[in-house]
């Protein structure tokens, strides 16, 4: 219970942080983070981070989520044998993207580098890497661990699954195709939309139970 109140209290933390950066950006300024994390990216990341991460970044790309989510929509069918859970998926996955695309488009970012090869094309804030990983991966933790009665087993695919989105987000920034406010705004964007869905999945399995 602690953690649920400390995770609310972080989530409206960061939101208030992400829309005083959107305030900086739309008002031409560039947020102190991003001068900070931009000068670290020149000085200690060599060739080797980069082409790491490079081949990371595209679990998070588009080209491999589509049909990802797709293949873990049926998994979840498969397992449960309900079509709410995987419409749920799904719907939250393409929410998640159209609203990033249309919050891109109203912030107008340029991109700190244009780099075609890994989607890092368009406008920049918040990052649509981040922000799909955060609710394609996070949701899918959501549904899998309901169906697994360890705890440990239960705790080994959170981690994992965790630290795979992290890395995700943070190879956007080592490959320097969105700064690192682009990057956290993704992420919270994605997290509520997380919170949206995992409600709205509570509340139809409840009215379908009544």
């Amino acid at each position: 219970m602690l953690i649920k109140q400390w995770g609310k209290y972080l989530f409206i933390l960061l939101c208030l942080v992400v829309i005083h950066w959107l305030y900086l950006i739309q008002s031409g300024f560039l947020p102190q983070i991003d001068i900070w994390s931009q000068s670290i990216l020149h000085d200690f990341i060599g060739a080797k981070p980069i082409m790491f991460f490079r081949w990371v970044t595209e679990l998070g790309s588009t080209t491999f989520l589509m049909p990802f989510v797709v293949c873990m929509s049926i998994v979840l069918f498969v397992l449960y044998r309900q079509w709410l859970i995987p419409i749920i998926y799904l719907l939250g996955c393409l929410s998640g993207w159209a609203t990033n695309h249309m919050i891109k488009l109203m912030v107008e970012r340029e991109r700190p580098s244009i780099w075609e090869a890994v989607e890092g094309t368009g406008y920049s804030f918040p990052s649509g890497h981040a922000t799909s990983s955060m609710i394609c991966y996070g949701l899918l933790i959501y549904f899998l661990i309901r169906n697994i009665r360890s705890e440990q087993s239960r705790l080994w695919i959170v981690l994992a699954i965790s630290v795979l989105i992290l890395l995700i987000g943070v190879s956007r920034y080592v490959i320097h195709v969105h700064y690192v406010t682009d990057i956290i705004a993704g992420f919270t964007l994605g997290w509520m939309m997380i919170l949206i869905w995992t409600k709205m999945f509570a509340y139809l399995s409840k009215m379908k139970q009544t």
